[in-house]
Formats: C-alpha cells, sequence, structure tokens
C-alpha cells in the first residue's frame, strides 16, 4: 500500500515527542512491505535526529512553495494582525495563522498529491 505521512511543521533538528511518532510510524510502515512518503514543511534544511529508513522518500512541502518559503512568507500586516489577535483572543489567532498556511500551501498541497498519487493519507497536524 503507498502511504504517505503528513505534517505542516518543521521537522528538522527537533527531536520531540510527535517527531518520534512520524519517524518510527514510516519505519514500520516500510518494515510491513508497504512503501511511504513522509512529508513535512519548513525552510530549515539539516539532519534529522531520529533515523528514518532509506526506503521511506522524505519530502519536505516547502520545496513545493513558492520561492521555497514557509515560515518567511506571511506578509508584515498578516503578522501586524496576528499580534493583535494574540492580546485579544488566543485561540482565534491560532485559528487566523492556521487558515493563512492552510490557503498558502494549499496548491503545493494538490500538486504533490497528484505526483505521488497515495492510497492512504495519515495527517500528523490538524491543518
Amino acid at each position: 500500500m503507498k502511504i504517505m505521512l503528513f505534517w505542516v511543521a518543521q521537522f528538522v533538528g527537533i527531536n520531540g515527542g510527535i517527531e518520534k511518532v512520524f519517524t518510527n510510524f514510516a519505519n514500520e510502515m516500510i518494515q510491513r512491505g508497504h512503501s511511504g512518503e513522509m512529508v513535512y514543511c519548513t525552510e530549515k534544511h539539516g539532519e534529522f535526529y531520529t533515523s528514518i529508513n532509506p526506503k521511506v522518500n522524505i519530502i519536505n512541502l516547502a520545496d513545493y512553495l513558492p520561492e521555497h518559503k514557509f515560515e518567511s512568507a506571511r506578509p508584515v500586516s498578516m503578522k501586524m494582525v496576528r499580534e493583535f489577535w494574540r492580546i485579544v483572543d488566543r485561540n482565534h489567532m491560532a485559528s487566523f495563522v492556521r487558515s493563512f498556511e492552510v490557503k498558502y500551501i494549499c496548491n503545493s498541497i494538490k500538486e504533490l498529491l497528484e505526483n505521488i498519487n497515495p492510497e492512504i493519507i495519515i495527517s500528523f497536524s490538524a491543518k
């Protein structure tokens, strides 16, 4: 089965719980005979803390984004509105940021899905 693990987050240089689960899940699916992709999203490049089976196809969604930007793509006006909502209502602020990110990455996700055509997508992200 062709499985895509999807997480819209920085994965490079982070050693946390979700990172371990994300990696262990991909490694286990490969070990069970499935093919798999790990998709994450960050402008940063570097090493991963956890070892990943070489058969896992690792994809940085930021490589599909305009100018390969994700974290720095937010316009100043959006940052100002975000800071306003941070003071007034933190829940709305988080929702506001997520909605911008979803609109920004939507076309790239569509392109990626058309290229890979996975049978199953497992998302580690509410976005």
